[in-house]
């Protein structure tokens, strides 16, 4: 797939995208989609481990770093990173879960403002240097004890016990999944977690 601008008239910009289906999607018994899948994962660990989290944020609790707008490539400003936070938490607390697991916790942007409601809350990074931030910053929060963190990718659950969870969630972590089978897959592996 390739998107592109392209001018039309009176210098109006319109992206354009182009998308070409592969003949074969049929990964079974086939190592070189799941070698592909490994290598993305790994390129992402990589990236999110060196480049996006080494950078002090003013706030602890609310560290936007890594959120780029892919458009331009600069960071998103803090208000719109907090309007989609609130617009998150808002759909997340609708039904009162007690038992929360997020994949992809990242800075814990969600868990600092759901975890002090919850009973149990764990939050699955891939970035070492991001649980880092949250360990240390969680150190410093009595009313977020309770909270567990797991290094590990996305479809790595097997340490979280199926069936002891009132919601999942993968915010903005689905955009980082190299394949749709692996959507698939992860999807399917935190469904299991649900009570």
């Amino acid at each position: 797939a390739v998107v592109t601008t392209r001018t039309r008239a009176h210098d109006d910009l319109s992206l354009i995208a182009y998308v070409q289906a592969m003949e074969n999607t049929d990964h079974a018994g086939d190592s070189s989609g799941q070698n592909n899948e490994s290598e993305l994962v790994a390129y992402w660990r990589t990236l999110y481990n060196t480049v996006l989290y080494d950078s002090p944020a003013e706030s602890a609790t609310f560290n936007t770093s890594g959120w780029i707008e892919t458009a331009n490539g600069s960071p998103i400003t803090e208000a719109d990173m907090q309007e989609q936070v609130e617009q998150t938490i808002s759909r997340a607390k609708a039904n009162s879960p007690q038992r929360i697991l997020e994949t992809g916790c990242g800075t814990a942007l969600l868990s600092f403002r759901l975890a002090p409601g919850c009973k149990r809350y764990v939050g699955i990074d891939i970035s070492t240097a991001a649980l880092k931030h949250v360990r240390e910053t969680i150190d410093t929060l009595p009313d977020l004890a309770h909270v567990e963190l797991v290094e590990a990718t996305a479809d790595e659950l097997a340490s979280v016990a199926p069936g002891e969870f009132d919601l999942v969630l993968l915010n903005s972590v689905i955009q980082y999944f190299p394949t749709f089978e692996y959507l698939t897959h992860v999807v399917r592996a935190a469904a299991a977690r649900l009570a």
